[in-house]
């Protein structure tokens, strides 16, 4: 899904376990370094099951845009990347 003006969408080029109950295994580890390289490619928003977790970026991300507000209206829990 792209954004208007030919601008990728945020959504695009999803990196890691989205939701880290689908880890294999599902170890400490394995969750600490999947949201490691998620925050590595500015996704900081991870499911686990109906909980988002949020690492802090300590920077602005283009993550508040009207348009990604739009794109999160009326759509169920699944149907685009974690965030709040």
């Amino acid at each position: 899904m792209a954004l208007h003006k030919g601008t990728l969408s945020i959504f695009e080029n999803n990196v890691g376990i989205s939701d880290a109950v689908l880890l294999d295994p599902m170890t400490e580890d394995a969750f600490i370094q999947n949201l490691n390289e998620r925050f590595n490619h500015q996704q900081i928003y991870t499911y686990i099951g109906n909980v988002v977790v949020s690492v802090n970026p300590y920077h602005k991300l283009p993550l508040y845009s009207h348009h990604v507000i739009e794109e999160y209206r009326c759509r169920n829990i699944y149907e685009l990347p974690a965030h709040m």
